[in-house]
């Protein structure tokens, strides 16, 4: 006779009540963060109301003097480019940028809309390309890193005119951040393709005409909403922060770390400040560009799955290499 075998019994199935288990405390976590943020508010706003309103009125004044002649237009601008402008027929420069960048050619429309607009225009470029299978996800997260830069009028016009009172200086500063962009953009290029994904965004590529000043106008309008809400939000931050008493150099890192903006505009009032630190100051705000624009390019990124693994690190050694270009331009060439 065979001996029956005895059968073994199931393992207990441990993993799902963990796993719930896990899942509630992150809920009560979030629960209790919403809830700490809203405690936070109210005293925030009930302990510094005069603070918070006069930050909101100097963010709404930045946004109406500074940001909206600045971005708004270039907007428009940047839409009806990238409607007529295939920038693969000028092969000399696509070849630089695939040499430099190890990315397509078809992303230096990104790049050159990020140098010569500003944000949030370089994500959003390159957000199109990857939603359209031109890039892959690698070279999107790579691409967002080096293409999200503040735009030529907003440096030249915005900083160095209306701020410093010197158009020359914010040519100095734009330049010497976008070589910083460069920079950062070529050492964490990637020279070979390492997955599938990679090889399949090899398809072809028609870049189809889609003139409307119509639409262009009314999505202009709506990323610059977009903008000036983040910089107001971030503004009453910054004056938070001021009525904390911080030493200044903190207080301005601080500002600087937050939103480009109203760091640019703290700084250049800062008379207490060297020269050449006040320019380290302004350079790595503005390249690094805070993360008010960060959480811009956030909003356009998440629903692609887009990571910013290395958007964060290339963004802040942008600004310090840009902290130390400038002042080193400034002498050597003003």
């Amino acid at each position: 006779m065979q001996k029956s075998i005895p059968k073994r019994k199931a393992p207990l199935q441990k993993v799902p009540e963990v796993r719930g288990c896990l899942l509630s405390l992150g809920g009560l976590s979030r629960g209790a963060v919403s809830l700490l943020m809203i405690l936070l508010t109210v005293i925030l706003a009930t302990r510094y109301p005069k603070e918070i309103s006069h930050s909101v009125s100097v963010g709404i004044n930045l946004c109406k003097n500074v940001i909206v002649p600045s971005v708004f237009p270039y907007m428009v601008i940047a839409d009806l480019i990238v409607s007529f402008v295939d920038f693969r027929q000028f092969r000399l420069l696509s070849f630089t940028f695939e040499r430099i960048f190890a990315q397509r050619r078809e992303a230096l429309s990104a790049f050159i809309l990020g140098i010569l607009c500003g944000f949030p225009l370089g994500v959003i470029r390159a957000c199109e390309l990857y939603k359209r299978g031109v890039i892959s996800k690698d070279e999107a997260e790579r691409l967002i890193g080096f293409s999200n830069n503040a735009g030529l009028a907003f440096v030249v016009s915005g900083i160095g005119l209306g701020l410093l009172g010197d158009a020359m200086l914010g040519v100095i500063l734009y330049l010497t951040s976008i070589l910083s962009s460069i920079l950062v953009g070529a050492l964490f290029a990637k020279r070979k393709f390492e997955n599938k994904e990679d090889i399949k965004a090899t398809q072809a590529y028609t870049e189809p005409i889609r003139y409307s000043l119509t639409e262009s106008i009314k999505r202009a309008g709506l990323n610059t909403i977009g903008v000036c809400s983040f910089i107001i939000i971030f503004s009453a931050l910054c004056g938070l922060i001021r009525s904390l008493s911080l030493p200044s150099y903190l207080y301005l890192l601080l500002v600087s770390l937050l939103e480009v903006g109203s760091a640019t505009s703290i700084i250049s009032k800062a008379t207490y400040l060297k020269e050449p630190i006040k320019l380290a100051y302004l350079a790595f705000a503005t390249a690094s560009s805070g993360i008010s624009v960060h959480l811009q390019a956030r909003s356009h990124l998440t629903d692609l799955g887009i990571s910013q693994r290395l958007y964060i690190p290339m963004k802040l050694l942008e600004g310090i290499l840009c902290a130390i270009l400038f002042p080193l331009a400034v002498y050597v060439f003003y």
